[in-house]
C-alpha cells in the first residue's frame, strides 16, 4: 500500500508534472498566496512564451486533480481571479468542500429537471420534412 496522506492512502506514483505542482503549491500556503493555472503554467514552463496554452493548462488543471484526489492539500477557490493554495487553515478546506457541494447539488437538480422534461415531451424535437 502507499504512503498515507491526509486520511488517504496513495497509491499512485507522482509524476514529474505533479512533483512540481507540489514544489510550488507548498510555497503558496493559505488564499492570500493563491496561483492561478496560468501562474502555475508559467512557472513549470518558463521558456515557453505562450503559457497560455489550453493543452498545458488543461494538464496543470488534470494534475491537480489527481494530487487533490490522492489526499494532498490543495484547494481552489474563485475569489479574487481564482486560483489554488496549500491549505494553512482547516476552514479553508470546509469552504472549499461546501462550495464544490453546493455546485454538485445544483448540477444534480439540473440533470433531474431535464430528465424530467425529457420524458415528458419538451425536449421533442418537431422537424418535418
Amino acid at each position: 500500500m502507499g504512503k498515507k496522506l491526509g486520511g488517504k492512502r496513495r497509491k499512485n506514483k507522482l509524476t514529474d508534472l505533479e512533483k512540481d505542482i507540489l514544489s510550488i503549491l507548498k510555497s503558496h500556503v493559505g488564499d492570500e498566496n493563491k496561483l492561478t493555472q496560468y501562474e502555475i503554467t508559467g512557472i513549470i514552463y518558463p521558456s515557453d512564451n505562450e503559457y497560455f496554452d489550453d493543452s498545458k493548462c488543461r494538464q496543470i488543471r488534470l494534475a491537480i486533480v489527481n494530487l487533490i484526489e490522492q489526499g494532498y492539500p490543495i484547494i481552489s477557490t474563485p475569489s479574487n481571479g481564482g486560483g489554488y493554495f496549500w491549505q494553512y487553515k482547516p476552514e479553508e478546506g470546509l469552504d472549499c468542500a461546501k462550495r464544490i457541494r453546493r455546485q454538485a447539488i445544483k448540477l444534480f437538480l439540473k440533470a433531474r429537471k431535464i430528465r424530467a422534461n425529457s420524458r415528458t415531451g419538451q425536449l421533442d424535437l418537431d422537424i418535418r420534412f
